[in-house]
């Protein structure tokens, strides 16, 4: 199998395991603070990421040290941003907005690791991000201040993704997201203990499934930049959007509509376009 299509294929598992948080963030989180999530996310996916690490016998030490605290950083806002707005917005929008990424990671990809961008890139990234408009179909609510915040965790989600992609040559998988998690776990608790809420039985397992499902999806995520260029890939993020509009119907009972399903559509032939299409070398390359 072809590197970019191994790459796309973990990162659509990546998303959909995301997605599978988002939700679980929206079932567990009705009463409980941010940060407590972004705690617990930490504390639950840790132990499955050491275990990880110690059977791949990763160094943890790290090699980039300071860009994989930066990593950690950026993906930690990241992370916190989003879990605000899935909170107070539908899951389906969240996701939309969050997996804006392309819009930034195209830029950064082009700039901070030389990737070659052409133009029929760019088009695609448009029309990619077109169709997930299209299956959120939102209101005039669009703007308010959940939504901006998600559109701002798509900012540094693309930062973390760019740190990722360049760590991938000096640093293990495993090693990258066990330093975002660990951070993620004290950069979170002192907030977590302030404005702690004691979880039921049912929120605590949720928050548990954040947990797991967080760390499935980081490792999935990183192994597939790995095999792949960052601007490309990120596309695939937009499937997030229609994977959050199905745990919308699924357990909130929101029925999308004959327009929905074309969005998703164009979505995901946007998305398959950009992966098999390869720069030709007269290709005009954006922003040079």
């Amino acid at each position: 199998m072809r590197p970019q299509v191994k790459g796309a294929l973990l990162l659509t598992a990546a998303v959909m395991s995301f997605s599978t948080m988002s939700a679980l963030v929206k079932i567990g989180g009705a009463g409980i603070p941010t940060a407590e999530i972004v705690f617990f996310r930490s504390l639950f996916g840790l132990p499955l990421l050491l275990l990880a690490a110690w059977r791949e016998g990763a160094d943890l030490r790290g090699v980039n040290r300071r860009l994989l605290l930066l990593r950690a950083v950026t993906g930690t806002i990241a992370v916190m941003l989003l879990f605000y707005a899935v909170a107070r917005i539908p899951v389906g929008e969240a996701m939309l907005l969050n997996q804006c990424t392309p819009i930034f990671a195209l830029p950064l990809a082009a700039l901070v690791l030389g990737e070659r961008i052409t133009w029929r890139h760019v088009v695609l990234a448009a029309v990619a991000l077109g169709g997930v408009v299209i299956v959120i179909r939102p209101g005039t609510g669009f703007l308010n201040v959940p939504g901006l915040v998600a559109l701002a965790s798509a900012l540094f989600s693309a930062a973390a993704y760019v740190c990722v992609r360049r760590l991938t040559a000096t640093d293990a998988t495993t090693t990258i997201v066990v330093w975002f998690t660990a951070f993620g776990a004290v950069a979170t608790a002192p907030f977590a203990i302030a404005v702690y809420v004691a979880p039921t039985p049912p929120e605590l397992l949720a928050l548990a499934g954040v947990g797991l499902t967080a760390a499935l999806g980081q490792i999935l995520l990183t192994m597939a930049y790995r095999r792949g260029e960052v601007g490309r890939l990120t596309v695939i993020g937009g499937l997030g959007a229609v994977f959050g509009t199905g745990f919308d119907l699924a357990l909130w009972g929101h029925v999308p509509g004959i327009v929905t399903a074309l969005g998703g559509v164009t979505v995901i032939a946007a998305c398959a376009a950009m992966q098999v299409m390869r720069a030709r070398p007269n290709d005009r390359v954006a922003g040079h």
